[in-house]
């Protein structure tokens, strides 16, 4: 044989080899002896960590050891173990204070210490009772107060509608009168007298064509006619009183004898019918000390009493007084503060009108009072 015939037997003999059958395609992963494909693709395995694997999964001949998490979804506040929803979020609970949730309550954890406001609706004493929204101004949390003025019920404060105003009584056995109900009862402090005016003042339904500010606030029965203190009424549309106590579902707007809270409460006499006692005490440090009758635009406060504890500071800015039915104020004598004014004092009668000419011991027929409950 030539030497030509070997070389074509030798190539001849390297592409028989080449034309062997050749190897599948892939068909799982991290199979060996197969070619790659679109499904099942080469593997750089150097990179590839156990730990970051599920268990039970392999990738590029790998066998999975991380732990997969099978918590359900949440399904209730501060639950553990559980996936957070739209509904039942992760928090930050360093942005919650115990002093800021209610005692009894739980938020993320953090379980509250905060005192909430009395369950005026559930008071079993005195009567009928309303919730007041409190007022940072006054240093006031919400708080209960009676809806009517003190009714004199076998010698215990009663919230009613009929009857007249308890009278005759100073303002020391009205304070005693008040804590005999129970723990927390008092008689109502200045700070939530101004609690409750500075809050009506500020609803349009209880000024005269309902703009705050625009013409007069009701200031109740304060005209003289009839010439006497009335019973309430225990339906609220009939606050109206023109020339006879039996209450009217109309009349003169400024007669009116109901105000409206911001939270849809409706109180009764604040202003006008009988002035009402305060358990506020103050004989020499007073605005305007000794003078009579006063417009407010002409009340200079205190360092014990500023005049934004008389009247609030939209009243002071728009110089609100007599015309806008605030009500006057009267320094005169004495220490012990009575508001709100009497049937007969006319333009003087208004929700911040105050007298602060009698003392505690006094026993005026013109003066009643009502009590409050706050924690």
């Amino acid at each position: 044989m030539t030497r030509s015939k070997l070389i074509f037997i030798s190539i001849f003999s390297c592409f028989g080899m080449l034309s062997a059958t050749p190897y599948p395609n892939c068909t799982l992963d991290g199979e060996v002896g197969c070619i790659t494909n679109s499904t099942f693709k080469a593997v750089d395995t150097s990179s590839l960590d156990p730990a970051t694997i599920a268990t039970g999964k392999t990738i590029g001949g790998v066998a999975g050891s991380a732990t997969v998490e099978t918590n359900p979804d949440c399904t209730a506040g501060n639950q553990s173990d559980c996936i957070t929803t739209s509904t039942y979020r992760s928090a930050d609970t360093s942005a919650f204070q115990a002093s800021d949730i209610l005692s009894g309550k739980t938020i993320v954890g953090v379980s509250g210490t905060a005192i909430g406001p009395p369950d005026c609706s559930s008071i079993s004493v005195g009567g009928t009772w309303l919730s007041v929204p409190g007022d940072a101004d006054y240093g006031t949390n919400d708080f209960c107060v009676m809806k009517y003025e003190a009714k004199n019920n076998s010698g215990v404060p009663n919230s009613v509608a009929a009857g007249t105003p308890w009278v005759s009584i100073s303002q020391l056995d009205a304070i005693t009168e008040c804590a005999s109900l129970g723990a927390g009862f008092h008689l109502i402090t200045n700070d939530e007298w101004m609690t409750i005016a500075t809050n009506a003042a500020a609803q349009g339904a209880n000024w005269d064509g309902g703009i705050v500010g625009t013409n007069e606030m009701a200031r109740g029965h304060s005209d003289g006619d009839p010439a006497s203190h009335c019973e309430a009424d225990a339906n609220d549309a009939n606050a109206y009183v023109d020339g006879t106590c039996t209450g009217s579902s109309s009349g003169t707007f400024n007669q009116r004898r109901t105000l409206y809270l911001s939270n849809g409460e409706v109180i009764w006499d604040l202003a006008g019918n009988q002035w009402e006692w305060t358990n506020y005490y103050n004989a020499t440090d007073k605005p305007n000390n000794g003078a009579s009758w006063t417009e407010y635009t002409s009340v200079t406060g205190t360092s014990s009493m500023p005049l934004t504890d008389l009247i609030p500071q939209v009243a002071i800015d728009n110089s609100w007084n007599t015309n806008q039915g605030l009500g006057s104020y009267a320094p005169l004598n004495g220490g012990a503060l009575v508001r709100g004014a009497d049937y007969p004092n006319g333009a003087l009668v208004g929700v911040f009108a105050a007298h602060i000419g009698l003392q505690a011991t006094s026993e005026p027929t013109a003066v009643s009072f009502r009590c409050a409950l706050s924690r």
